[in-house]
């Protein structure tokens, strides 16, 4: 039988076979020369990487080199010897091994050098580039010498093959100890050429360092450093202009690979040049390999798949017929597919709908009738039968549909009935479910999600990428007073108030913008044109590409909020002011006490002189020395107003001030009741200081005091102390202020600082010092005060009495 096929149909296996062979064939060759092109293409892009790898280390190394010009005057002093300025640029070498030499210069010769040899040379024929226009404080480059250092140059090393020593001078001017000079580093070759050879691992790259003027400063191909200035072309002229470049170009018909690199801030150029033949050598060689040995299998496989094509030629036809009646059973399709023949009973049903049967194989459901099925419940059973039974059925029946899993859980379907016609009468209907329970929880989630969208007390606001609104809730519109037809084709910008500045927008964006998020508060316009203050959360949906999509915002109405705050700290406000009004009548009190003497004295001394005027006996040492007398109580009146009026400023500037100054003011305004009851102050400084404001830190500590001076009227004692101590603790003050006057009771301790309470009577206390001395110091100031009984020793003599201890952040001195 092979033979018999073989002989009629051997044309068609010839002409079949050549076609095929030269396709394939044609393919690969296209094939190898696309992966040629892409070969070639990679280098280009391997050599660019690595020319601007090699740029931006370049430009990082000299960067660092500019900054150590620019802080040297911190290194050296040139007010020391030359030794010790010479030592110092020495030692400067062992952080910078890129470094040869470095060169303090004056007027072209070298004053003091890292290297002592260098100094005395002159370096006027260096020729350094660029030429400034403006001014030399840039940095600027000559060529490569040949040499160790300055005092070993020879000249340029473009006229010898050799630069295992030699370096590149580099110049920029710096200002040490307030004169202008200039300072030349000499860069090591070896370093750059050493870091050349380490990346080209396998030895192919040429590597140049160029000056921006093309002039060659160090090449791995040492053979090219005679060159001096390349030649240019058309890459190099590209890279100039737009910083960098790459492309194969021929120089005497061989190609080479080229990439340059521009070095971001200096003036250098990285070039590369890799062999174009050397790159593509193991390429050709294996391409070569790989096309004879693909001909080969080619041409064996093609051999046997057509001949076995022929012996199968008559079967395959038989059983694509069979196939094509499976076809509609939709085996891999997402649908559930079964085949009912015209009595309503299964003729055939796919995976899919076996696996939500639970069953393994057809012929567990074939013959069954279709409305006989376990998933169906009873309503779905008897819809589905009186359809078959009544030839209701048309062309094309579609209905929702529920019915039990192999779990026994609900599942909603989209029933599709479909009537056929069949030439082998195998079946005559075609039932196509698809499973829509997910899309229906789905829908029944969004319509949750719009109840609570519309029902919610927040006012919510949904606009596309530009702003433009395209939805909002009815909070909303009964917060704003916009509808949402009002607000149709509408921006954002309708409720845009003037109190927010541009500032305040440009911040808020920005967080929108680098974070996706921004929350805070905002003032806006109603549709009254009503100004609101509202709590505002806006958040960014993005695509699947992370493109903008929406914002959503949600805000709530916090006027009223704001109002009774505003009440809060109005009432604040009043009670600061009541307390400093207290703390006035205190002050007057004070006052009168300090100037009673100062008064008597200056009456005594006025009269004095009027008397012994009129006697005539007085003298002129008696008068000035009544004079002075006056005068010193007049200055001690002065001070004492001086004192008061600043202590009545309400200057609520922070500022950083010492604390044991302000203790001591603050003392001064209380000195004379403390004087007349005999109250002994021991204080305890340390140099310190604290942020805030300082008279308001002065009340607080007039109310303290002015409480442990009250406290010693009610007891009999002849020892009267007031200790006051200041000390650091890490990155906080500690100030303590206690007595000896026996402490507060137990019983009352945690009152103290509420409100109106007070232990007096109430022509002498009205009970908010202490509240407002706590308010400044815990809201104000931002730190904490307590209380409490203290018993310890002073001279040997056990005291107690109430401790108030307040912490606060240290300032800056």
């Amino acid at each position: 039988m092979f033979k018999k096929i073989l002989k009629k149909d051997i044309f068609i296996i010839l002409y079949a076979f050549i076609f095929i062979l030269f396709i394939i064939v044609a393919g690969i060759k296209y094939s190898s020369n696309i992966l040629k092109e892409e070969i070639v293409n990679k280098q280009l892009k391997i050599t660019q990487l690595n020319a601007d790898f090699l740029a931006e280390d370049l430009n990082i190394n000299i960067n660092n080199i500019e900054v150590f010009i620019e802080n040297i005057a911190s290194i050296i002093d040139l007010k020391n010897d030359q030794i010790v300025i010479s030592n110092s640029l020495f030692h400067s070498l062992d952080k910078f091994p890129q470094i040869r030499s470095i060169n303090i210069i004056n007027k072209n010769k070298i004053l003091y050098s890292s290297n002592n040899k260098n100094i005395g040379f002159n370096i006027k024929n260096y020729n350094f580039i660029p030429k400034p226009l403006f001014n030399n404080n840039i940095i600027r480059v000559s060529s490569t010498k040949k040499g160790r250092d300055v005092h070993s140059t020879l000249n340029d090393i473009s006229s010898n093959k050799n630069i295992d020593d030699s370096y590149i001078p580099i110049i920029k001017e710096a200002f040490i100890n307030g004169e202008k000079y200039s300072v030349m580093i000499n860069l090591n070759t070896n370093y750059f050429f050493n870091k050349f050879k380490n990346t080209d691992k396998e030895n192919n790259l040429n590597i140049q360092l160029l000056r921006i003027d093309k002039k060659l400063l160090i090449s791995t191909n040492k053979s090219s450093m005679h060159e001096g200035k390349i030649e240019s072309n058309y890459i190099l002229e590209k890279a100039l202009q737009f910083n960098k470049a790459s492309d194969v170009y021929d120089i005497d018909n061989d190609k080479i690979i080229t990439s340059y690199s521009l070095t971001k801030d200096y003036p250098f150029i990285i070039g590369i040049k890799l062999d174009y033949k050397k790159s593509l050598l193991d390429w050709n060689e294996k391409s070569y390999q790989f096309f004879i040995i693909s001909t080969i299998i080619i041409f064996i496989c093609m051999i046997v798949v057509l001949i076995f094509i022929l012996l199968f030629k008559r079967g395959k036809e038989r059983e694509v017929l069979e196939k094509n009646k499976f076809k509609l059973l939709f085996q891999d399709s997402h649908l559930m597919t079964v085949m009912i023949n015209k009595s309503g009973q299964i003729e055939n049903i796919n995976n899919l709908g076996l696996e939500f049967l639970g069953k393994k194989e057809l012929k567990e459901v074939k013959r069954t009738n279709f409305w006989d099925l376990d998933c169906w419940e009873i309503n779905e059973k008897n819809k589905i039968k009186k359809f078959f039974e009544s030839n209701r059925i048309k062309k094309r029946i579609n209905f929702q549909i529920k019915a039990l899993d192999v779990n026994k859980e609900i599942a909603i379907f989209d029933f599709t009935l479909y009537t056929i016609d069949n030439i082998e009468d195998e079946f005559n209907y075609i039932a196509i479910t698809e499973d829509i329970t997910e899309k229906k929880r789905k829908e029944r989630r969004l319509e949750q999600s719009y109840t609570v969208f519309n029902h919610t007390r927040d006012g919510i606001i949904i606009t596309d990428k530009d702003t433009n609104i395209i939805d909002v809730n009815k909070a909303f519109e009964q917060i704003t007073g916009y509808s949402k037809k009002d607000t149709k084709n509408r921006t954002t910008r309708i409720l845009k108030s003037s109190l927010n500045d541009k500032k305040f927008y440009d911040q808020m964006w920005k967080s929108i913008n680098e974070q996706g998020f921004w929350e805070g508060e905002i003032s806006n316009l109603n549709k009254k044109r009503e100004i609101y203050t509202e709590w505002l959360t806006i958040n960014t949906i993005y695509d699947e590409n992370s493109q903008v999509l929406n914002y959503i915002g949600i805000f709530s109405d916090i006027t009223e909020q704001k109002n009774k705050d505003q009440e809060i700290n109005e009432k604040q406000r009043l009670l600061f002011q009541q307390s400093k009004m207290a703390s006035l009548g205190e002050m007057i009190e004070n006052i009168a006490h300090q100037w009673r003497q100062p008064l008597s004295v200056i009456s005594t001394a006025s009269t004095g002189i009027k008397i012994k005027k009129e006697l005539n006996i007085l003298s002129d040492e008696e008068e000035l020395k009544s004079l002075d007398a006056i005068n010193h109580s007049s200055q001690f009146l002065s001070t004492t107003i001086d004192d008061f009026r600043s202590y009545l400023i309400n200057d609520n500037k922070k500022d950083n001030f010492n604390v044991g100054e302000t203790i001591d003011y603050s003392l001064k305004l209380f000195s004379s009741k403390l004087h007349n009851r005999n109250i002994t102050i021991i204080k305890d400084y340390e140099n310190t200081y604290i942020w805030g404001i300082r008279n308001e830190f002065v009340q607080v500590l007039i109310n303290i005091i002015n409480n442990a001076n009250d406290a010693f009227e009610d007891i009999i004692q002849e020892e009267k102390y007031i200790f006051i101590s200041t000390r650091e603790i890490e990155k906080n003050v500690e100030i303590e202020i206690k007595d000896n006057a026996g402490g507060i009771p137990e019983k009352i301790l945690e009152k103290v600082f509420d409100p109106y309470f007070t232990t007096k009577d109430k022509s002498q206390g009205t009970g908010i010092g202490l509240y407002m001395s706590s308010q400044i110091i815990r809201n104000h100031m931002d730190g904490h005060i307590h209380v409490k009984n203290k018993t310890y020793k002073f001279n040997n003599i056990k005291c107690t009495g109430a401790s108030f201890i307040i912490t606060l952040k240290k300032g800056n001195i």
